[in-house]
């Protein structure tokens, strides 16, 4: 609904949401690799892994693939940090 406010084109909030399961998903890989990741709170783990204005390694992303995911990473990192 944010990126909708923001009078983004249709393909470009797509594109957001596109990034966003790709760096969930990366978050989920993650958690199943390392046990202990599990009881952290979700908010943290995924704080944590935008923590530095880019996404995580994204498998079998292309060099523009990890560049739009980053773009989001940095996007979501300011939503998150107003809403505190």
């Amino acid at each position: 609904m944010h990126l909708q406010q923001q009078n983004l084109s249709a393909k470009t909030v797509h594109q957001h949401l596109n990034n966003l399961w790709a760096i969930g998903g990366e978050i989920i890989r993650a958690v199943n690799d390392d046990p202990v990741l599990r009881k952290t709170n979700p908010r943290v783990l995924l704080l944590q892994a935008i923590a530095g204005g880019d996404a995580p390694l994204v498998s079998n992303a292309t060099e523009a693939q990890q560049q739009s995911c980053d773009a989001t990473a940095r996007q979501l990192l300011r939503f998150l940090s107003a809403q505190k």
